[in-house]
């Protein structure tokens, strides 16, 4: 029954992205893997985003000192938001 509402594959590499996001704050070389699962997760989102997600994370690579940390703090909070919303599009609360 859950199969039938939520694509777990596409949650799974959206879960293991968000790790690797907050891994990537403690050493941003861990910011590779992470552009790795995000070109993974672009064939799930047909018009989500104007550009794909993975591009967004190499321009941070050209961020330095506190800008990376914001950026990917704000990544992740909308990676987070997105987590929210399927939840509550799948299983609204009643």
């Amino acid at each position: 029954m859950i199969t039938q509402r939520v694509n777990i594959l596409e949650l799974l590499i959206l879960v293991v992205l968000i790790i690797l996001l907050i891994a990537s704050l403690i050493n941003p070389l861990l910011l590779f893997p992470a552009i790795g699962v995000s070109m993974l997760q672009a064939g799930f989102n047909k018009g989500f985003l104007p550009i794909p997600f993975s591009l967004i994370l190499l321009l941070l690579l050209g961020l330095r000192g506190d800008y990376y940390s914001i950026a990917i703090m704000t990544i992740l909070a909308f990676l987070l938001l997105l987590l929210i919303t399927d939840r509550i599009k799948y299983y609204p609360f009643r």
